[in-house]
This record gives structure tokens, sequence and C-alpha cells, in this order.
């Protein structure tokens, strides 16, 4: 109730400021806005961890991901992502919402830049979407190397062959929205070329070199993200670290309890020997 006030108050303040405060020059006012706009979203993010807390007991990372899975199904937490991670798009369950929602443009700048000149707007989500392909199929080779079980890798070779990759991004294009910017053909200009160029049989030496430069860009986000479990982990604990993973990192917490078939596993990919030896192989 005082976190909900706060923000409230926040609010009221924002509303005051924007016709108050007009000595201010245009980069000062937007620089003092973002900072309340931050302050109010970690409010958001204090308040349904408090909520959150009292409704899930410990351990949360119990058998088959059970309690958080029931984390991630649950109202207050879904209410709380479609506050915080507004879209166009209706969604009812966090599967739904990693499927519609955009991707970080920040994210993906730099390498498509690189690789792909001035990116548009479906170049982000057509990188985003290979990229969710990728980790899983890494994941799926951390599970083989640590089990021996070959499934896993069947999996991963499956996940990363050339048809696979451009008939799912192509169906996952268009179910988002056929019908808006989202919308995706491989006979679109600008799109066909990219994935001719990069993911077509044939050899080349620009293909080679996007390949090399993209395997090592996905594992980094993946060495990025196990840093950033493991520093929650240690200043918070085991269990309020994964309630903090699903609320500030709610793509990554789908990936988890999607892409580890326990949670043993979960935990060997989180101490980074698989990310750190495939990292080291891009280093020779």
């Amino acid at each position: 109730m005082v976190l909900r006030l706060t923000l409230c108050i926040f609010a009221i303040l924002l509303c005051l400021f924007r016709y108050t405060v007009l000595s201010y020059g245009e980069q000062e006012i937007t620089r003092i806005e973002e900072h309340v706009e931050e302050l109010s979203y970690k409010l958001q993010c204090a308040e349904v961890f408090v909520k959150l807390r009292g409704m899930f007991s410990d351990p949360i990372l119990d058998e088959n991901f059970k309690t958080l899975k029931e984390v991630i199904s649950s109202e207050v937490y879904l209410d709380f992502i479609r506050q915080v991670y507004p879209t166009d798009r209706l969604f009812g369950t966090l599967e739904e919402f990693i499927n519609v929602m955009p991707p970080s443009a920040d994210k993906y700048r730099d390498f498509l830049n690189e690789h792909f000149g001035k990116p548009t707007e479906k170049a982000f989500l057509g990188i985003h979407q290979l990229t969710l392909i990728r980790r899983r199929a890494n994941m799926m080779l951390m599970c083989a190397w640590q089990t021996d079980n070959p499934k896993y890798r069947t999996a991963a070779i499956e996940l990363r062959s050339s048809s696979f990759l451009t008939n799912h991004i192509k169906r996952r294009l268009e179910t988002i929205d056929p019908d808006s910017i989202w919308s995706f053909s491989l006979n679109q200009q600008h799109i066909k070329p990219w994935f001719r160029t990069r993911f077509a049989r044939g050899a080349s030496a620009e293909k080679r070199k996007f390949l090399q430069h993209y395997g090592k860009f996905v594992i980094e986000t993946e060495k990025a993200d196990t840093d950033w479990i493991q520093a929650r982990f240690e200043s918070e604990g085991q269990s309020n670290g994964l309630l903090w993973l699903a609320i500030e990192r709610p793509i990554l917490v789908g990936e988890v309890v999607t892409n580890f078939p326990d949670t043993d596993l979960f935990l060997k990919w989180v101490e980074q020997a698989f990310i750190l030896k495939r990292l080291s192989n891009y280093a020779k």
C-alpha cells in the first residue's frame, strides 16, 4: 500500500513538473523525467517482489521449476508485466508475452550495424528470434556436454539447421502480426539478401565472418546473463534472486524454464564452465 501511494505521488509530481518547471532546458527536462520514470519502475518492481515473496515460500528453485513456473503464471506477475512492459498485443501467458515483445534495439544495434549496414525494424526482430533459437541450441549443447546424452546434441543440431531457422523465424514473425510493420517475407527488400548471404548453402568470406562473429556474440549474451544471475544469487540468495530474475528479466526467465530439462542443468549453465569453454574456442 505504501509503495502504491508512493507511485501515485511520483505521478502527480511528474505532472506538476511538466507544467511548472519552465526555466529548464529541454535536455534537462528529459533527463529529470527519465530519472523519475526509473524510480517509478524500481518502486513497481519492489512492490511486486513483496507480493510474490508473500505468495511463494522457499525454495523457489525446486524440482522441474515447479514453483518458478507458478510464479510466472500468477496473475500478480502477469499484471505487473502488462504494466511495466506494455505492448500493442494482448497476451495471457509469459510465453505469449515473449512472442510479442519487441526486441531491445540496443542489444543488437552494434552487431547489425557491422554486418547489415543500417538495420530495419524487421532486421532487429529477425536477429532477436534467431538469437533466441541459437541460445536454445547452445543450452542443449551444454546439457549434452554435462550429461553425455545424445538427444540434447541432436536437438541442438536441428535447431541450428538453416531450413529450421528460416522457416521458424518466418512463421514467428508472421504470427506476431501479419498486417503490421513486423510482417515478414523472405522476398521483401533487404531481408531476403540478408538471409541468403548469411544462411544459404555455399561458402563465402562474408558468410564465414558473419557466422564467426555471430556465434561469439550469442555466447557473450549468455555470459552477460549468467554474470547477472550469479550477482543476484550472491546478493539476494537463490530464491530471492530467482524472483528478481522473473521481475527484471522476463524473457530470460522464460528461456530458463523452457530450455532446461531440470534445475541442476540450469545451475550448471549459471556456473559458466561450458560458456567459458565456448568463448575460449573463439579466442584461438
